[in-house]
């Protein structure tokens, strides 16, 4: 993991400052003890790095605070003792450090920085604002703290001061893909096609594998009527990073609209892996599920009804899955967890009307939901990443415990009016082992997918768009993932009951999942199994059942898909991932 590296920048500029410090400018008023003293709080820094790096955040966070004993006065021990709280999921411990380091240091623009991204996940977009803007404020040549500053002005729908950041960053940074992606990806959501076009291009030609900049641009390209452009894109975004289900149905549409059907159905029904094996480098598990204020599977009370009452952690939700999950990692195995929370207003779409054009449908989408972000008080998405070491039963329990319970205050502090997305994945690593291929170095917002066989391939140095310039590899951004889903989502609620096409049934259900709606995904692919398209129904509901929180049906429904064809590796993985048992019952 290399979301320290920079910390370990700011830690030897902080050493360079600290030389030429006030108390180093009048030796004669420290003592020897004041020095070695001083002295071994940076030891302790340099340590606690290093095990920031690793992974060890509680060893990490003894390392620092035992730095801040021996060195009060300094604002940096606090600020990395903060950032260890962090990860280790203590985000209202990690604030308080924060708040010392800017005691010690009201100028610091890394404490202010973040500051902001910790109110960021909280979903707190004022105070968000407040913290960057003060950032910027005490280092307004920063890039990363320009993107963060566009990024929560876009998230609040200021999208003139999002502007003016976003290309700020890029014009601070201009060799640095993120920014021209982030300034790329927000022109789109504004309809500003052909200046996205030139921002996403400008993200390629620095970095021509930028999967992420394949799909925003190949959304781009489709919008201006290019669509073997698209497809194009589309299919390569897909090849980088098979797990990618959002370029897999954008993919699959556009080959079912040229008559490709047998092509469309294979890349719809690579999108269900719950649990890719890989030799050597332990499992895997990427799903996107619905927050708590969604539909639940059919048969069960809408709980979204009542939209002014904030959604609080449910039984069966996406965190008890997680929770399960993370039960069944091995012991012996290091966990790491990444986890998108998406603040959206609703309603982010409505169902095209009869005899309405899509591109007016979704217009009205577009628009409901901008006048929606003037009034609601967050729009925010922000992403962590918690790592489990190895260790026994007790132990990970416990750590366990602290990861559910950060995540449930972040499911229970969705805004009033407002709907979460949460996109879990789960990765798991034997100690020692080689790092994840390219398709896993992503972080992942939806789907899962396999690192490719080539050793060439496998070797291959691919851009992080998740862990580049930001203090935690966390920002603010956009929800460009859901706004791809959503983008083609009015033509498929569009679909009549008389459409015979499964490909388009199982397009719908794919969407469905993506955005984490699993009743209505149960719905399409029922339609899909009506029409033929049975073995791939049943993938798709398998795991749309996960995200509904009952693993009975989802185990039901891949072994109905082994009885149809027992050659298919990907059923069989998924069945045996759902049926491991729990390594920690009884630990407590």
């Amino acid at each position: 993991m290399k979301t320290v590296l920079f910390f370990i920048a700011l830690f030897s500029a902080s050493i360079a400052l600290c030389a030429v410090s006030d108390d180093d400018s009048h030796p004669e008023m420290r003592t020897v003890w004041d020095r070695i003293m001083h002295a071994q709080s940076y030891h302790n820094m340099s340590r606690g790095l290093s095990l920031l790096d690793d992974g060890k955040y509680s060893e990490a966070a003894r390392e620092f605070g035992k730095a801040i004993v021996e060195n009060p006065g300094e604002p940096w021990p606090h600020i990395l003792l903060g950032s260890a709280l962090y990860w280790a999921g203590q985000v209202d411990q990690a604030m308080t450090e924060f708040d010392a380091a800017l005691r010690l240091d009201p100028k610091n623009a890394d404490a202010w920085q973040l500051k902001g991204i910790a109110y960021s996940w909280k979903g707190n977009g004022a105070a968000a604002l407040e913290a960057f803007s003060s950032a910027a404020g005490y280092a307004p040549a920063r890039p990363d703290v320009q993107m963060n500053l566009g990024s929560i002005y876009e998230s609040v729908g200021n999208f003139s001061e999002a502007v003016v950041h976003l290309r700020r960053a890029a014009e601070l940074e201009p060799r640095h893909p993120l920014y021209w992606f982030q300034l790329g990806s927000l022109y789109s959501r504004l309809g500003r096609d052909t200046d996205a076009a030139e921002a996403l291009n400008h993200a390629l030609d620095i970095h021509s594998g930028y999967q992420d900049a394949l799909v925003e641009l190949g959304a781009v390209e489709e919008r201006l009527g290019k669509s073997k452009a698209a497809l194009s894109l589309f299919k390569k975004a897909v090849k980088l990073k098979p797990g990618d289900s959002v370029a897999r149905l954008r993919a699959a549409l556009l080959l079912d609209k040229a008559a490709a059907r047998p092509d469309a159905e294979e890349i719809i029904a690579g999108a269900f892996n719950l649990m890719p094996s890989r030799t050597g480098e332990g499992i895997a598990l990427s799903v996107s599920y619905s927050g708590a204020a969604a539909k639940g599977p059919p048969g069960q009370p809408d709980k979204s009804a009542d939209s002014k009452t904030p959604a609080k952690p449910q039984s069966g939700g996406p965190v008890d899955s997680l929770r399960r999950n993370l039960e069944r990692a091995p012991l012996d195995q290091q966990v790491h967890i990444s986890v998108e929370m998406l603040y959206i207003p609703q309603p982010v779409l409505q169902r095209e009307k009869p005899g309405e054009a899509v591109k007016g449908a979704l217009g009205r989408a577009l628009n409901s939901q901008m006048q929606a972000q003037k009034h609601t008080p967050v729009v925010l998405a922000a992403k962590r990443d918690f790592t489990l070491p190895p260790g026994d039963a007790l132990a990970r329990s416990s750590e366990i415990d602290s990861i559910v319970d950060e995540l449930n205050k972040a499911v229970a502090g969705v805004p009033p009016g407002a709907d979460m997305r949460m996109a879990l994945s789960m990765e798991t690593k034997k100690p020692g082992a080689a790092p994840a291929g390219p398709a896993q170095q992503d972080g992942g917002t939806s789907g899962q997918g396999r690192a490719p066989d080539d050793a060439a391939s496998a070797s291959r140095v691919v851009f992080n768009p998740r862990a580049v310039g930001n203090d935690m590899g966390l920002w603010v951004m956009g929800t460009a993932w859901l706004d791809l889903v959503n983008e083609v989502t009015p033509e498929l609620e569009a679909l009549a009951e008389t459409e015979t096409d499964p490909v388009k049934w199982e397009a719908a259900g794919l969407a469905h999942v993506i955005a984490g709606e699993s009743r209505s995904a149960l719905e399409d692919f029922a339609r899909a199994e009506s029409r033929g398209a049975r073995e791939t129904a049943l993938m798709g509901s398998a795991v749309a059942w996960v995200l509904a929180g009952s693993e009975e049906n989802a185990v039901d429904c891949l072994r109905k898909v082994l009885k149809l064809n027992p050659g298919n590796k990907t059923a069989r993985e998924n069945l045996k991932w759902l049926t491991t048992p729990s390594n920690i019952q009884g630990a407590k």
